[in-house]
């Protein structure tokens, strides 16, 4: 079970000591209201996930390694304006892990904060630059990002 929430991250958490990054770049196999399906190349990894629909800011997700030569073969089949390029960076904000995604190519200028919980209720420490939650506004879900582009949305 995935249990995430998405923020809108202001640039100023670019200032922050980030430590190194790593390059992700991620396509989708299909993507619609039931679920989707995503390759993704992660450094020297392969991954191929499936997730199931959304339940408020939870879904059932299964992500299975595959040889990085497939994934990058099946990212190669897909249209490249649809795939997402980004920068994944990891953040410790009050003892829990947050992802900053730097996205890049036509996304450029995004930057989404994520933390995945362990429970629906569990409590956590929003940090200054998480500026607005977007979890519930599927226009920031990295599937609607790839069909559609993205352009800033006044807050």
């Amino acid at each position: 079970m995935e249990i995430e929430r998405r923020f809108i991250a202001s640039p100023q958490v670019l200032n922050l000591d980030l430590g190194p990054g790593h390059d992700i770049v991620q396509g989708y196999l299909w993507a619609g209201p039931q679920g989707n399906a995503r390759v993704r190349v992660d450094g020297d990894r392969g991954l191929l996930t499936c997730k199931g629909p959304k339940f408020g800011f939870c879904r059932n997700e299964t992500e299975i390694p595959i040889p990085h030569a497939a994934a990058l073969d099946l990212l190669a089949a897909l249209p490249a304006e649809t795939l997402i390029h980004k920068t994944r960076y990891a953040v410790a904000v009050g003892g829990l892990g947050w992802a900053v995604d730097v996205f890049g190519g036509r996304h450029q200028g995004l930057i989404i904060g994520e933390i995945e919980l362990t429970d629906p209720a569990q409590m956590f420490l929003r940090p200054d630059w998480a500026v607005r939650e977007v979890t519930w506004d599927p226009r920031y879900g990295n599937s609607s990002l790839a069909l559609s582009g993205w352009q800033p949305v006044a807050a």
